[in-house]
This record gives C-alpha cells, structure tokens and sequence, in this order.
C-alpha cells in the first residue's frame, strides 16, 4: 500500500460527516498553496544553484504528497460522501 492511501486511510477513518472531509480538504488545499508559497520565496532568496537544489528537495516531495493525497480524494469524494449518507 502506498503512503498516500495509507493517509487516505487514516483519514477515512477519522471522517464522520461531510463536513469533516470538506475540513480535510480545505485544510490540504491550504497546506499546499503556503508550502508553494514558502517555496516560491526561498528560491528568489537563494543565489546558487546548489541553494535552489536544497529549496526544491525540502519541499517538492511534500508538495507531491499531498497534492497525490488530494487528488485521491478527490477522485473518491463521491463515494465517500454517499456511503457517509447511506446512500448506495
């Protein structure tokens, strides 16, 4: 199982309403926008390229984690919803 299910997991298992994935999400959405931001700003403070290269490999993972965790989100929102509804 890859980490990104695994969190999508955990979080499943947290989720009791609607409203909590939607907390999730949000919540997600942010974290990413001020991780590309933070990135953003550290790379037009860095001089060389060996600078950029720490900037890229401290937050470029994190960037694609979490932007894979929304994404699968995302793709199972529906069901997700539904079965909290108990709608089948």
């Amino acid at each position: 199982m890859s980490k990104v299910q695994a969190y999508v997991d955990r979080c499943k298992d947290i989720w009791k309403t609607p409203r909590d994935v939607h907390i999730t999400v949000r919540s997600l959405v942010l974290k990413i926008a001020l991780m590309r931001t933070s990135r953003q700003k550290e790379m037009r403070l860095c001089s060389t390229d060996k600078q950029r290269k720490s900037v890229r490999n401290r937050y470029d993972a994190d960037i694609a984690f979490y932007d894979a965790v929304l994404q699968q989100i995302n793709a199972e929102y529906t069901s997700i919803i539904r079965r909290m509804r108990g709608v089948q």
